[in-house]
This record gives C-alpha cells, structure tokens and sequence, in this order.
C-alpha cells in the first residue's frame, strides 16, 4: 500500500478543492465566486413589430413567427427575402433583424447573453436599466462583439467573410478569429480569412444602401 506524506495529501487535497471550484464557478455557484444559478431573461417578438417572411426554428422544425411571440435558447429567427422583425431580448436589448438575415439565440443568462449572426444585418439599440450584461454578436467564424450600451448595427457578410461593426452612438469591443481584440467607435470590417485583417470604413446609416431598414428600425427618423 502506498503511502503519502502529509506534504502531498495537503497538495492533492488543494488540488481537489481548486478542481471543484473552478467547475462551481462556471456553471455560476455563488459559493465559488460565480454569479449564482440564473434564470434566462425573456425574448420576444415586440407587438407586431415584423414584415414579411418571418420563421422561428426550433431543433430542426419551423413556425412561422406570430405577434409577441417567445423566442427560446437554441432558437434560429430567419427573415426572407422580404422579412423584417424586432425581438426584445431581456429589459435592455432590442434588436432589430434585415431581409434575409438568420440569428440564432445561444445565451439568454443576463450575464452570458449571447446570439450568432449566421448571416445578414442587424440593428441593436442597448440601455443599462438592470443588471443585464451586454448581449455578445458573434459570429460563425470566431469573431465576438460586446456592445454594452447605445446603438450600433453588425452585418456578416458571410458570402464573402466580412464580419462587420458600426457603432453609432457607443463603442465595440471586438475579439477576432485570431484572438487578438480591438475596441472601436467607427465602423470597421473585419476579413475573416487567415490571414485576418481589420480595415476602417465610414459608416451613414442614410446613405447606405440599408437606408430603408434602419428607417423602419427607427435609427433614421
């Protein structure tokens, strides 16, 4: 039988009592410094606020979105060629999806929120009245965008991979597919290919050729 001296069975019992914290801490055990068990915030379609195709997915089945309709995690909302919708997402975030344009919902802890952008435009308009984190855009191919207040709009341009952010009112912090990040309050696109690349681009709401989106988004007045 072997024995441990009293120097090893402090180690391993250390060792032990750090494991189970670290596991506490990320499912969100008070106890261990976490945020505590939390229950998702609520996400919805806002009143009547949506045109067109509009489809909510659920493990692999669609319904077609309806009036105040609940949008759970795990959920894709897709518009069509003529789509549009605004969704509520907790007390602090409305976002507001473009023709065309798939999300799907990841997080909806308040301190994990979190949605991908799978492709198209989306508008954001974000206040800090709770204790809401910022709701995190990324995308399919490794970029984050924290947005924590204000208003911005992110498009992934999946077709080309473009992933880009245009703060309008805030700024952005930005985490890139090679884990180098940036914070941005001007517009940038970001080239998710390797070698991946930012570049700095002007961004006007009325002259850009989603003028008639951000107009009924309410951005443009």
């Amino acid at each position: 039988m072997q024995k441990f001296s009293t120097n090893q069975q402090l180690a391993a019992t250390v060792a032990a009592l750090a494991a189970v914290l670290l596991v506490g801490h990320a499912i969100g055990f008070g106890w261990a410094g976490g945020e505590g068990i939390e229950a998702d915030v609520p996400a919805s379609i806002i009143g009547e606020s949506y045109a067109g195709t509009v489809t909510i997915e659920h493990a692999g089945a669609r319904r077609s979105a309806a009036p105040s309709d609940a949008i759970v995690r795990g959920e894709i909302v897709r518009t069509g060629d003529d789509g549009r919708v605004m969704i509520q997402i907790g007390a602090d975030h409305v976002l507001a999806l473009d023709n065309r344009t798939d999300v799907r919902i990841d997080d909806l802890r308040p301190s994990t929120m979190k949605i991908t952008l799978i492709q198209g435009r989306v508008y954001l308009s974000a206040q800090r009245s709770t204790n809401e984190k910022s709701l995190l855009i990324s995308s399919t191919k490794g970029t984050d965008v924290s947005i924590p207040y204000g208003r911005a709009s992110v498009v992934n341009y999946n077709f080309k991979n473009v992933f880009a952010v245009y703060p309008i009112d805030t700024f952005a912090a930005i985490v890139l597919p090679d884990d180098s990040a940036t914070v941005t309050k001007t517009g940038i696109e970001i080239s998710e290919v390797e070698p991946v690349s930012v570049a700095d681009v002007d961004f006007d709401a009325a002259s850009s050729a989603a003028a008639d989106f951000y107009r009924w988004a309410g951005l443009i007045q």
